[in-house]
This record gives C-alpha cells, structure tokens and sequence, in this order.
C-alpha cells in the first residue's frame, strides 16, 4: 500500500512540474505567433519566428526528456552523468549562456564567474542540467535590465549554479 500511495504522489507531482514545464515555452509561442502576425516590420517578424522556432525545439526536446524519464522510470536504468573540472563546467556554462544568449536574439551581457577550485570534480547529468540552466537563464533575460551572471559555488558539500541578474527582482510580498 505504501509502495503505490508513493507512486501515485510521485506521478502527481511529474504531472503538476510537467505542465508548468509546458506552459512556458507554450507561452513564449503564443507571444512570438500574436507579434508575428501584427508586425509590418520583416526583420521583427523574422526574430519573432525564429523563436518560434526555437521554442518548439524546446518542447520536442522536453518531450523527448518526458519519454525517455519514463523509460527509465520503468526499467529503473541509471542517470547518465558526467564528471567535470571546474575548468570544464565553466566551458560547458559558458556554451549554455551563448545557447540561450542566441536562441532569444537577446543583447543581454551574460558573464560565468567561477569560485571552484580548478582541482574539483563535478559529476551530473548534462543532459538534465543543461534543461533546468537553460529555463534559469531564460527567466533570467526575461527581467535583466543588461547583464546576468553565472556563478558557480561549493557550499559545504554541495554544488551550486546561482543566477543573477540586474533587473528589478522579486517583491519580498511574492516571495
């Protein structure tokens, strides 16, 4: 009883993150086809069907990552993960924010600020990662004025990847 009261709240909450995952690129669609439609300009009509395009990309990937989670939820094989140096993950951060900086045409300076010793060794799955800092640094271009950073931290024994942006932030009252 336990095992399946366990599955059924862990499906939920698949369920509740996959739509939200959905809804943004969705979103994004949405706003990209209404201005395409409306602009008279070929150069903003064109950046607007470029992310178009891009965003569909972005859902037929997290389609694909949905199948292949559940393959995996179903034959329970291992997360394909990677060690990195520190030298490496800065290269493999600098990638995602030129991916992200060129997908949304975007003029925003995006800097990676590395605090990792250069003899750490870092193990995920890039595949994973690459998902969850590409929607950061979307959200991120979204509200910046100019300039993102990435840093990257030990923290006790853990490693964090912090965005930060210099836009006008989140009221405490949302928080």
């Amino acid at each position: 009883v336990n095992r399946t009261e366990n599955m059924v709240a862990s499906q939920r909450d698949l369920t509740s993150a996959v739509s939200h995952e959905l809804r943004t690129p969705l979103a994004r669609m949405m706003f990209d086809l209404e201005m395409a439609k409306e602009t008279l300009n070929t150069d903003d009509r064109i950046r607007h069907l470029n992310s178009l395009e891009h965003n569909v990309a972005e859902l037929n990937t997290m389609v694909d990552e949905l199948l292949t989670y559940a393959k995996q939820e179903r034959v329970e094989s291992p997360l394909e993960l990677e060690a990195f140096t520190a030298t490496r993950i800065r290269k493999w951060l600098d990638a995602q924010a030129a991916r992200a900086k060129r997908s949304q045409d975007n003029h925003h300076i995006i800097n990676v600020c590395n605090f990792a010793n250069e003899d750490d060794t870092i193990t995920f799955s890039p595949r994973l990662m690459a998902h969850a800092t590409s929607n950061a640094i979307q959200n991120a271009m979204r509200f910046a004025k100019t300039t993102i950073a990435l840093h990257l931290e030990k923290q006790q024994n853990e490693w964090v990847i912090r965005i930060e942006d210099d836009g006008p932030g989140i009221e405490f009252a949302n928080r």
